[in-house]
């Protein structure tokens, strides 16, 4: 072997190894597991139920279940945020394209950011003509324990992931493979 076939065989080498190490480090970088995702979820969902309310309150009126009983389910799922945080912040510095200035806010400042920006997010996706289809929606998860509704969440994201993966396989996806759900199931009424 020649002095130029051998260093481009030796540069082949290196850009092959180099290419499988980009691409492990880009799908571990966004490779998310379905507990990050649950906990993501499970964090931000207070805000989307209050963000819900805010745009169908004057819909509804008194009656509406976002209404009466919005303020005391978007307490239960509130209880939940702090240990849930941990999880979805690790999900947080996995997404792309989160520009790593934001990933190394302070927890003070990321919290009430990225809460704020899914309530923002919910609030433009509804519309208030379809606020009684969400009132009754959110009245029948209502009774899920919130890490089931966040556990259904991830079950749903994960469908669409696969779906999309589907479509078009040049797309990983967002989610880790093989790990399963974690869901807590309410104790049988006596």
């Amino acid at each position: 072997m020649h002095a130029n076939s051998k260093m481009a065989a030796i540069v082949a080498l290196i850009a092959m190894a180099t290419a499988t190490a980009a691409q492990a480090q880009e799908q571990q970088r966004t490779c998310i597991t379905r507990d990050q995702f649950r906990n993501a979820a499970l964090f931000v969902l207070p805000d989307v139920i209050e963000g819900i309310g805010e745009v169908c309150r004057p819909a509804l009126g008194a009656t509406g279940y976002l209404t009466s009983e919005g303020p005391a389910l978007i307490a239960r799922y509130r209880a939940l945020q702090a240990q849930a945080w941990i999880s979805a912040r690790g999900a947080l510095a996995l997404i792309p394209n989160v520009p790593a200035a934001m990933r190394n806010l302070p927890d003070d400042a990321l919290k009430p950011f990225v809460a704020g920006m899914a309530k923002q997010m919910i609030k433009q996706a509804v519309k208030p003509a379809d606020c009684s289809n969400w009132d009754q929606a959110v009245h029948l998860l209502a009774p899920l324990p919130p890490e089931n509704m966040a556990g259904l969440i991830t079950v749903l994201a994960e469908a669409f992931d696969r779906d999309t993966k589907r479509k078009n396989p040049k797309n990983h996806g967002m989610f880790c493979l093989g790990e399963p759900v974690s869901i807590t199931l309410p104790a049988p009424k006596p």
